[in-house]
């Protein structure tokens, strides 16, 4: 493995959205949190089949549709992977994504395949409906880290729909929600538009005991 610092330039997106660059040798590095088109330092830590992984040091000459993230848990969680990228930016990032990852199963060229388009949603924060949260044996719940089974905390997702915000701030100081989370292996939190509700599914690492039912008909 190459090991220590490297400086390269990114050429395109890839699965994952990560950033494909070449080492001065020309083996390929991957290298998340980069953007088309930028000079970064990389420093390699790991191996893949045919590539290395290439963690961010500093960004050398940013691309013009770098922007600030606005998620405290940022290049942390690993579920967000182009909030470094403006909103207007990121259907075209997609797009050459899909097409790569498609053209790679499917043998399309990569001049003439691919989706013709990746459309852009209304808004970039607060849509979605549904959100599935992993919990670790210390009872944290958030997401799990790039490329990692650890779990990062957090106290709420900018994807969410504010419903489903609101209801997980209010259970934050909550003693019977934090006792089933002791025992937890994952929440979902699903939200009825028409309604306005929100529902939880508490998954557990073992059979659910009365104690459990009666913390989770209080928290109802």
């Amino acid at each position: 493995m190459r090991s220590g610092r490297h400086e390269l330039v990114i050429e395109k997106m890839v699965a994952g959205a990560y950033g494909l660059g070449r080492l001065a040798d020309g083996l390929v590095a991957l290298v998340p949190w980069t953007l088309p088109g930028e000079t970064v330092e990389v420093e390699v830590d790991g191996r893949g089949k045919g590539h290395v992984w290439g963690g961010l040091t500093r960004v050398v000459s940013p691309s013009p549709h770098r922007v600030s993230p606005p998620c405290p848990y940022y290049g942390r969680c690993g579920g967000c992977r182009l909030q470094h990228a403006d909103y207007g930016a990121q259907p075209a990032i997609k797009r050459e994504i899909a097409a790569d990852v498609l053209g790679r199963i499917l043998g399309w060229e990569r001049a003439g395949g691919g989706p013709a388009r990746v459309a852009a949603a209304p808004k970039p924060f607060a849509y979605r409906q549904r959100v599935r949260f992993h919990v670790d044996q210390r009872g944290r719940c958030g997401f799990h880290q790039a490329r990692s089974n650890k779990v990062v905390e957090v106290e709420g997702c900018l994807l969410a729909a504010p419903e489903i915000t609101a209801v997980l701030r209010a259970l934050a100081g909550n003693g019977d929600y934090h006792a089933l989370l002791a025992q937890a292996r994952s929440v979902e939190a699903w939200l009825d538009p028409g309604g306005g509700t929100v529902r939880l599914l508490v998954e557990l690492r073992r059979k659910a005991r009365p104690a459990d039912r009666r913390r989770a008909a209080r928290l109802a």
